[in-house]
């Protein structure tokens, strides 16, 4: 809807925006700044005036995405840690949408049916993590805020709180390059009436000129779209009416620049989307409004575009963007900070073919009984990346945290000859590595006599130990050594070096060492030994 008059909305944050059907808030997308539509609207002239940026837009672009599942240490399939499945729904939406051609477009109404956009812009889910690493899960990174030490997020109660602790705290922690993935964020939410947002987004950052753009345009700790969980996808963990996926196709509308179709204003004179081609319209809808409905002299337009992606109707009523919105969404692409490299982005982190996993590993070939012995490196390949499963031959070895970790720590049951599997598998495939090591009997001076050259053994002193521990190596040469202490789930808390002397003596009380039962570790000119250690109450 043109308009002259640029009068902006305040922020959406407010229960009058309320759904009554629902008691949750379609967006709580602020409102941009004027500075921000004034430099904008300023990119939309000269993107249209370029002819070689129109030609390039009709190509299309590919946008690579990340989706930062935030759950509370809940197994997979378990919500609010969703499944791959839900998250690929919300792909196939997007592409759908954004190319016109989604759920229920059969009934844009004849009056608009010219004006329905193809943009171009499809997404993808990105299959390298930021460091060129293969995804287990192609575009998503799965984030325990109780391992984080943060919050529940629906432990909120007000939507601004909410937001702050998400633009404060997650995203900046969680953040992958803005310049290369949208970074979408789903989280649970309270349904507290004072919170009940189903999404927010920033706008397209692009100048750094004072003033410009808006105080929510993204930044490079904060870009890109939060969703809510229950509203993201259409299969899985959705809620009616918002269970079609378009949450999300609305807030990247946002994140590509468009603004609600209302415009945010309070009046026919001051409600202004900055777009030729959409009617101007009072106010946003709920529900799924009856065709036509009327406001602001526009029934000559085709009445209030209800059905637009940037209305608030329910999700199986909203199926288009218009032709000028598009040219918006061209130009967040070519001017946007974090917008215009995408594409390019998506040439080296999607659509990466399929590689049969190669299993390989490295740990030590000699160990003591009930020696915690850790995998060094797991340095299998595969696209996308492998899942592990571990095993030994003969059984009974114990691996934590557990069999499928990518590096987990062995005890053995008994003294003898074992051989370690480590098995990959992808959908390309399954690759298998060995190792063997050999478990001895340390006895009480621990240490793989028969089988070292330089570390001769190890005597701890006293042991059991109580408030002081001295470690005394037998080593037949001057050589360093490396101390290392791991407790009995495999975590190492403590480390030394030891010179030529090779001997130390360790304050338990100050090294943090309680009472349990712990295995000593020696390394030195590539030999290994391990000790069984045991502090007890004085």
């Amino acid at each position: 809807m043109k308009l002259k008059n640029t009068v902006l909305a305040l922020a959406l944050g407010i229960t009058s925006l309320l759904d009554a059907q629902t008691g949750m808030r379609r967006c709580a997308t602020d409102a941009p700044t004027k500075e921000w539509d004034e430099w904008f609207n300023q990119r939309v002239v000269e993107f249209k005036a370029n002819e070689i940026l129109l030609k390039k837009a009709q190509a299309g672009a590919t946008i690579p995405v990340v989706v930062h599942i935030l759950h509370g240490g809940q197994n997979v399939g378990v919500y609010p840690n969703i499944t791959s499945t839900q998250v690929q729904s919300q792909i196939t939406v997007l592409n759908q949408d954004y190319a016109g051609n989604g759920l229920n477009v059969n009934q844009v109404p004849t009056a608009f049916a010219a004006l329905k956009a193809n943009t171009g812009v499809s997404f993808c889910l990105a299959m390298l993590d930021p460091t060129g690493t293969p995804l287990a899960e192609p575009g998503i990174d799965r984030v325990n805020y109780v391992s984080k030490g943060w919050s529940n997020p629906n432990s909120y109660n007000t939507s601004s709180s909410f937001m702050n602790f998400m633009d404060g705290t997650v995203k900046p922690a969680t953040i992958w390059d803005p310049n290369r993935y949208l970074n979408i964020w789903i989280s649970d939410v309270s349904q507290n009436q004072n919170v009940g947002i189903l999404g927010y987004a920033s706008f397209p950052a692009g100048s750094t000129l004072s003033g410009i753009p808006g105080s929510n345009a993204g930044s490079a700790n904060n870009d890109g779209v939060w969703v809510y969980t229950r509203a993201f996808g259409n299969t899985g963990f959705v809620n009616a009416p918002y269970n079609k996926g378009r949450t999300a196709t609305h807030e990247i509308g946002h994140w590509l620049g468009l603004r609600h179709i209302w415009g945010d204003g309070t009046t026919c004179s001051n409600n202004t989307d900055y777009c030729n081609d959409t009617p101007p319209q009072l106010s946003e809808h709920y529900g799924c409004p009856t065709y036509p409905q009327v406001s602001c002299s526009n029934s000559a337009a085709g009445g209030d575009m209800f059905m637009n992606f940037m209305d608030y109707s329910d999700d199986g009523c909203l199926y288009m963007f218009t032709n000028d919105q598009n040219t918006r969404i061209q130009t967040a692409l070519t001017f946007g900070t974090f917008r215009k490299n995408l594409s390019a982005s998506s040439a080296t982190l999607c659509n990466i073919p399929n590689e049969t996993p190669s299993a390989s590993f490295n740990m030590v070939t000699e160990g003591c009984i009930d020696s915690v012995i850790t995998v060094d490196e797991n340095l299998s390949l595969g696209v996308p990346a492998p899942t592990y499963s571990w095993t030994s031959n003969p059984p009974g070895v114990t691996f934590l945290p557990s069999n499928t970790a990518s590096l987990p720590t062995m005890t053995f049951p008994q003294a003898g000859t074992y051989t370690v599997t480590l098995n990959a598998v992808n959908v390309a495939g399954n690759s298998t590595s060995d190792m063997t090591i050999t478990i001895a009997d340390c006895g009480p001076e621990a240490g793989l006599r028969e089988l070292n050259k330089v570390l001769k053994g190890v005597r701890l002193v006293p042991n059991p130990a109580y408030s002081s521990l001295t470690i005394d190596l037998q080593i037949q040469r001057p050589s360093q050594a490396d101390v290392a202490i791991y407790n009995a789930v495999g975590q190492k808390v403590y480390t030394n070096t030891l010179q030529e002397s090779g001997k130390t003596t360790i304050d338990l009380a100050s090294a943090g060492l309680s009472v349990g039962i712990y295995t000593v570790e020696i390394r030195a000119s590539g030999e290994v030994l391990h000790a069984k250690l045991i502090l007890a109450q004085p």
